[in-house]
């Protein structure tokens, strides 16, 4: 990693098996302080693993997690962790859906409301706390999971191809809106995706992971400068990255 960022998470040299299957061998990475990084591989690699790992749902058998340089065992709650599906309460308004990990560590209802409600107009979705989720379309559904994430964990924040399920429109508007935000928020966000456009175009480096058993093969920095707009998806730069993403697999 070539930034003087602060690092916020590091994997060095981590392992994982399931019964006489290697799902990850030797991963290591790193994620800065306010960095967006992508993480693409084949179907079945092993990223969704590596998520699962970081965010504390399963342990490690070798190697090290580390978060802000030292070693976390128990990480539940220092990362907040957000799938391709919403997964939104459909008998919950959005503001309560968002408010949910507040409500979990034993937070009032009114004050876990009055918590997030400043939260709406940055996300967009001012007017629409009240709102059940049968009610937003796709892309509005989206920012309220990333909102509730946000709220889980306000530092580092795994996505796992939160665009993927999205038509071609609404998709590149929420990249577009995901930058924007997150500039407002400066979060640190590890993202995984199969979409080399959309790493490339989010991204400040990108790790390539290899099949199983996984490792990392290449990690790319993404020369672009920011804030990022769609006139650079047809420079010469970001067609010379797509070119060396397409040609690494």
């Amino acid at each position: 990693m070539t930034s003087s960022r602060k690092n916020r998470l590091e994997l060095v040299g981590v392992k994982k098996t399931f019964e006489d299957t290697f799902a990850v061998s030797d991963v290591s990475l790193v994620l800065g302080e306010n960095e967006f990084v992508s993480i693409i591989g084949p179907s079945g690699c092993g990223k969704s693993t590596l998520f699962n790992m970081i965010s504390g749902l399963i342990l490690e058998d070798e190697g090290e997690i580390r978060i802000d340089g030292a070693p976390v065992k128990e990480r539940k709650g220092l990362v907040s962790y957000m799938y391709q599906k919403d997964l939104l309460l459909s008998w919950l308004k959005i503001i309560d859906n968002v408010a949910l990990p507040l409500r979990v560590k034993g937070v009032s209802k009114k004050a876990a409301r009055d918590e997030v409600a400043g939260l709406f107009e940055t996300f967009g979705l001012e007017g629409f706390e009240h709102k059940y989720p049968h009610q937003l379309s796709g892309g509005m559904r989206q920012r309220a999971a990333m909102m509730r994430t946000y709220v889980y964990s306000k530092d580092i924040m795994l996505l796992d191809e939160p665009f993927g399920g999205l038509d071609a429109l609404t998709k590149a508007k929420m990249q577009d809106w995901l930058l924007g935000v997150n500039s407002a928020l400066e979060a640190s966000i590890l993202f995984i995706t199969h979409d080399i456009e959309e790493a490339i175009y989010l991204s400040d480096r990108i790790y390539l992971m290899s099949d199983r058993p996984s490792t990392i093969k290449e990690e790319i920095v993404v020369d672009l400068p920011r804030p990022r707009n769609r006139d650079m998806m047809v420079s010469e730069t970001f067609t010379q990255l797509k070119k060396k993403l397409l040609h690494s697999f």
